[in-house]
């Protein structure tokens, strides 16, 4: 069987330790460019500022940390992300969440499956299942149409703030302390959203906020 050699350019990739376990499937002598962390927080001061990098996290970090991935998308603007673990029929606001993404491997593909496709992503490739890459592609769409002719609604400015706080991922107490209002009153904000735009629940309304709120 002949051996998987390191591309002769190559860039530096932090992973969890928790994921090291993929790591041995990837090319013989890549090993020492991998830099293990223990958690999400310590990767911004490990990060080189202007040069090229990968982090490599699982899904459940990933997502739990959208304040982090944020600051490091501002912070650090050539690092992107590679997502393993993934749940299938991912919402586009749990994508947007993750920031800059190259790749995105789902819960049932194989060490050797994500060690293939990061290879890929090694060789300036992106690694996206069709439905993720359909599921971005609507929503840059939706920001030309955005930045196009006006969208129409009728949110007052403090309501417009709720639906900004709501895109974070927020909850209902966060947007109270955040607003400087009760969760009651912010439940009566959401209620008057949600009927104003013509939607159900809190994941339409993030939706509606990434399409169309600047």
């Amino acid at each position: 069987m002949q051996e998987r050699l390191v591309p002769a350019i190559y860039l530096p990739l932090f992973c969890l330790h928790s994921l090291a376990g993929y790591m041995s499937e990837l090319p013989i002598g890549y090993g020492k460019n991998i830099t293990y962390i223990e958690h999400v927080e310590q990767i911004k001061d490990q990060l080189p500022m202007d040069t090229e990098s990968l982090v490599l996290l699982d899904f459940t970090s990933a997502s739990e940390q959208p304040y982090q991935l944020e600051e490091l998308g501002l912070n650090h603007p050539k690092c992107q992300l590679i997502v393993l673990n993934a749940p299938q029929n991912l919402r586009t606001s749990q994508l947007l969440k993750l920031g800059k993404i190259k790749g995105l491997f789902y819960q049932n593909m194989s060490a050797s499956e994500v060690a293939l496709g990061i290879e890929h992503i090694l060789k300036g490739q992106l690694f996206l299942p069709d439905q993720v890459m359909k599921q971005l592609l609507d929503y840059y769409q939706s920001v030309m149409i955005r930045h196009g002719k006006p969208h129409q609604h009728n949110l007052t400015p403090r309501e417009m703030d709720v639906l900004r706080l709501l895109r974070s991922g927020a909850s209902n107490t966060r947007l109270a302390d955040e607003l400087f209002i009760s969760e009651h009153t912010i439940k009566s904000h959401l209620y008057k959203i949600f009927r104003k735009l013509n939607i159900k629940n809190r994941n339409q309304a993030i939706e509606w906020a990434y399409k169309f709120l600047p």
